[in-house]
């Protein structure tokens, strides 16, 4: 397993991985990442891709979106399972990858934006702030 930042400062990192055994027949393979930013596995894990193929190719590689994640270390695993076993039984690789101070990610939508009237290119939209990562006042 290896890390391929798509940007200068690591705000989407393709995550590369690769398995053998079963002639690469019947396998998945899954991708998560640990919120936790201590390297460790205490927080939730969030599965970035799940996909039933041996090996990641440049196209299928999980895209880990990191603004929702605290700057500093974070533990990412790969676990690759045969049709006859289940994710308890999977192969299981962890790595961590280390986050640097970043923008704070984009606020989420409320829902959407609807106009008030079809001919008016004015937009009424419900503003609804919640608490994010990294953001200290909106």
């Amino acid at each position: 397993m290896y890390f391929q930042p798509q940007d200068s400062n690591s705000e989407q990192v393709k995550i590369r991985a690769c398995t053998t055994g079963q002639g690469g027949v019947g396998i998945t393979m899954r991708v998560s990442v640990n919120d936790a930013n201590d390297g460790s596995g205490n927080g939730t894990w969030h599965i970035i891709k799940e996909l039933g193929v041996p090996c990641f190719n440049d196209v299928d590689a999980p895209i880990w979106n990191t603004l929702e994640y605290g700057d500093g270390p974070h533990r990412v695993r790969a676990e690759a399972h045969g049709a006859s076993t289940s994710w308890d039984g999977a192969a299981v690789r962890e790595e961590t990858y280390t986050l640097p101070h970043r923008r704070p990610a984009n606020p989420p939508a409320a829902g959407p934006c609807l106009r008030k009237h079809t001919w008016g290119p004015m937009a009424t939209c419900a503003l609804r702030v919640t608490p994010r990562l990294r953001v200290s006042f909106h």
